[in-house]
């Protein structure tokens, strides 16, 4: 074989591989779900306010394993029990459900009822100091 032969072979044997391994690479990947994994957590959080117009909860939860850290953030409620059961204030506990993309709250339990100093703009921010 000549040289120039050798240098072409090696060449095309170097192109092939190159070829192949960036076509395997570049196989379609299996499409990866948008927003958060089908099904439902628990939820136990305070109600921070209760929009009935808009059929939201605002809530200041805990972590939901499985779905997200602790926050606070509306939540739709689609049953105008869940919707009513709860007042600002109150402590609850709920079903989070996360379907087709879409996430509401189900099931909602009131744990605590909010007393006149859980209403207090105040409650959650002001120390009592003893002397």
């Amino acid at each position: 074989m000549r040289k120039t032969n050798k240098r072409a072979f090696w060449a095309l044997g170097f192109l092939s591989i190159v070829l192949l391994t960036s076509l395997t690479a570049c196989k379609r990947q299996p499409a990866q779900q948008l927003g958060p994994p089908t099904g439902r957590y628990k939820l136990k959080g305070e109600v921070i306010s209760v929009d009935k117009a808009n059929r939201e909860l605002m809530i200041k939860h805990a972590d939901i394993p499985g779905l997200m850290a602790a926050m606070t953030m509306p939540y739709p409620v689609k049953n105008d029990k869940d919707l009513n059961a709860a007042a600002r204030g109150d402590f609850i506990t709920a079903d989070v459900v996360v379907q087709n993309g879409e996430m509401w709250l189900e099931n909602v339990q009131v744990t605590r009822r909010a007393t006149a100093a859980d209403s207090s703009p105040w409650a959650s921010s002001v120390t009592i100091l003893q002397a």
